[in-house]
């Protein structure tokens, strides 16, 4: 196994690489939402899918009760807002996975701060973080062969005795990356100094596991799924999904809703262009939080919807279905785009929190 440290390729680019300055902007963004939860907490009106029969209503969208196919059908609503988990939902259940966007902090660190909030930093020994491929492609998963991973902050600890495990035991579904492409990839990276924030007075006790999502078949996606399935059910472990939503726009080579005929549709019904963009993207968050990966799948084939972390989900899902998914409820937290489409000329990319709780009384 290599020996060495996974640099912060990105600091000074997608986020600043000057400690205070970043360190000021992430607890800024966590006592945020740590405010929000307080002065407005989690009920059954504002709440996103806390199970397969929640309320329609999400975030201030009313979606068509068909689902994906029919996703343009949506009406606004203003006053609806979302906030973290409730204190009772923290008492009676483990949080065991996060979904959380990768964007630069100046478009989604936001949003990622709604997740990170969750996080009982004494609760947690170890963190997977399971990101896409977006420079590489591999038909498996990629291990980070580092021993250490650098943030800003310092260096957070790799658990170098998992990886050589997987790699060894799971050689079809595992291998190891090179240090140049280990480096370059920004899902992975742009958790980093959230997980040594929300750490800080642990960084040398948690193990982190970063883990490079390749282009899985299916049966591979339920593979890795049956594995991390044992592993998000174990106290003390946590699943980090790195991913942002649908890139929409020509840049991105999908317009769905735009010259087509669900744009037809979206226009006589008086849909703007970024509501049907985010009743798209909430169809398929309503199928994560029933939990059904073959459902996800199907969506992401009838719409295209181009969800760059769409195998690290189809992973989750399966995972969830291997470790009794009627114990688990899958919140999402907050959604926002980049910037609100209005034609064909404009391009946004969605950002999403959200966390999956095991119920344990």
């Amino acid at each position: 196994m290599q020996k060495y440290r996974r640099e912060a390729a990105h600091a000074g680019s997608w986020y600043t690489g000057e400690a205070t300055q970043l360190e000021r902007s992430l607890a800024q963004w966590l006592a945020q939402v740590a405010a929000k939860e307080r002065s407005l907490g989690l009920s059954d009106e504002t709440g996103m899918f806390r199970d397969p029969k929640a309320s329609e209503k999400t975030h201030g969208v009313n979606i068509d009760p068909q689902g994906a196919q029919n996703s343009d059908a949506v009406q606004e609503d203003t006053n609806v807002e979302t906030v973290g988990a409730n204190d009772l939902l923290r008492e009676q259940a483990q949080l065991g996975v996060l979904i959380v966007p990768h964007a630069g902090y100046a478009y989604s660190g936001e949003t990622a701060a709604y997740a990170y909030a969750q996080v009982n930093p004494e609760q947690v020994e170890r963190v997977v973080i399971l990101g896409p491929s977006h420079h590489v492609y591999m038909r498996s998963c990629g291990l980070s062969g580092a021993q250490r991973l650098a943030t800003p902050f310092g260096d957070l600890v790799v658990d170098t005795a998992l990886i050589q495990d997987l790699i060894g035991q799971h050689p079809e579904l595992f291998q190891l990356l090179p240090k140049k492409v280990d480096e370059e990839e920004h899902s992975i990276e742009m958790q980093l100094p959230f997980l040594a924030q929300v750490f800080r007075t642990r960084r040398e006790r948690v193990r982190f596991v970063p883990v490079m999502c390749g282009a899985l078949s299916p049966s591979k996606e339920q593979e890795c799924g049956r594995f991390f399935g044992k592993l998000i059910g174990q106290p003390g472990t946590l699943l980090v999904i790195s991913t942002d939503f649908c890139h929409w726009g020509r840049r991105f080579r999908y317009t769905r809703g735009w010259g087509d005929d669900a744009g037809r549709e979206r226009q006589r019904k008086g849909v703007a262009l970024h509501q049907y963009i985010r009743a798209l993207d909430f169809a398929g968050l309503r199928l994560i939080a029933e939990k059904s990966p073959e459902a996800f799948v199907n969506y992401l084939h009838e719409t295209g919807n181009t969800i760059c972390g769409r195998h690290p989900l189809a992973v989750l899902l399966w995972a969830i279905h291997y470790a009794e998914p009627s114990r688990w409820s899958v919140q999402f937290l907050h959604y926002a785009q980049s910037s609100a489409c209005t034609d064909e000329r404009d391009s946004s990319v969605s950002y999403v929190a959200g966390a999956c709780w095991r119920r344990t009384a």
